[in-house]
């Protein structure tokens, strides 16, 4: 085996497919079907990754693979490069978990006991998960819960202690299944600013799904958008300060100007209101200045002009409509 641990790129998926037989037994008829299909993707060691998709999309599955509680139909997952089916006690060396679930803690058991149980699953020592998760326990108002059994612990203290176990657990892949979710805004916030601590340590990689867009926008270097089980979208989110954007300059159809030197690898449509000119830029708003200055200096008057930029909102729907 290659030491991989200091690799960039710690997670790669490769046409990873799971199909879910119908379900027997107690459950007898259920529908089953494919969850996942085709998805590849690499992550890099301090990149934020945030799944987004409709419920039922498969963002929860693609976790459940990497962490190796359910095995993949086809297609290969590897962590640090040890494969997730063939070698997954060395895959979960190397990967914490933040599950949904409210029954991955035992009920009669205080935070504290919980904590000292899963951690000793790592061979960790209490004194170690102590030192790993108290300067996380004010911040997220979990001090005195800490000492309260799991069973009248509130949903938000509930989803804070699954996320100081993974704080404890400290690996190199951080699994978080809507980690905010239930959360007041305090809190959520608390969560997110140790996020953006990790990926700026640059020591993880931290795969999240949400269905909290904002958080995506704040939190994501990359986010991947799923549709169906499929992967529709992976690129860098929309930013709202970025300067990249589309242009859209709209000049009288009668108009006699050259825009192949105003606004040079623009496309022409003509309709109604006029002759528009489109052209997507990485620094919209220079060249926008200096097409309108370039029409000015010519006389040529201008009917409208304006940047769009898309939201990651606008791009999610797009992506996720059915056609």
């Amino acid at each position: 085996m290659i030491d991989l641990t200091e690799t960039d790129e710690i997670v790669e998926v490769k046409d990873l497919t799971k199909i879910f037989p119908k379900s027997i037994g107690l459950r007898r008829g259920g529908r089953g079907g494919t969850a996942l299909s085709g998805i590849t993707f690499k992550a890099k060691r301090g990149e934020v990754i945030a799944l987004l998709g409709e419920n039922g999309a498969g963002k929860t599955t693609l976790l459940k693979i990497i962490a190796t509680l359910i095995s993949p139909t086809s297609g290969s997952v590897k962590v640090m490069g040890y494969d997730v089916t063939k070698q997954d006690t060395l895959v979960r060396s190397h990967v914490t978990f933040t599950t949904n679930s409210e029954r991955s803690f035992y009920y009669r058991l205080d935070g504290w006991s919980n904590l000292r149980f899963f951690c000793g699953l790592y061979g960790m020592r209490m004194d170690e998960v102590r030192e790993n998760v108290e300067p996380y326990l004010d911040a997220l108002s979990m001090r005195k819960a800490m000492d309260i059994s799991y069973m009248y612990m509130s949903t938000g203290m509930r989803r804070k202690l699954a996320f100081l176990r993974t704080i404890a657990i400290d690996k190199e892949v951080m699994l978080l299944d809507e980690p905010t979710s239930n959360m007041d805004p305090s809190s959520a916030e608390e969560v997110s600013s140790i996020i953006r601590r990790m990926r700026k340590s640059g020591r993880k990689a931290v795969l999240l799904s949400t269905n909290n867009l904002e958080d995506a926008e704040k939190l994501a270097d990359r986010v991947l958008i799923l549709s169906g089980g499929q992967l529709v979208f992976s690129g860098k989110p929309p930013s709202k300060n970025t300067m990249k954007g589309i242009i859209e300059i709209t000049l009288n159809d009668s108009a006699f100007v050259d825009m192949t030197k105003v606004l040079p690898g623009a496309r022409k449509t003509i309709d109604g209101e006029g002759a528009h000119y489109i052209k997507e830029c990485d620094d919209a708003v220079t060249e926008l200045n200096s097409a309108i200055d370039r029409l000015r200096g010519s006389g040529v008057p201008i009917t409208s002009a304006r940047i769009i930029q898309q939201s990651l909102q606008e791009l999610f729907i797009t992506k996720t409509r059915s056609d």
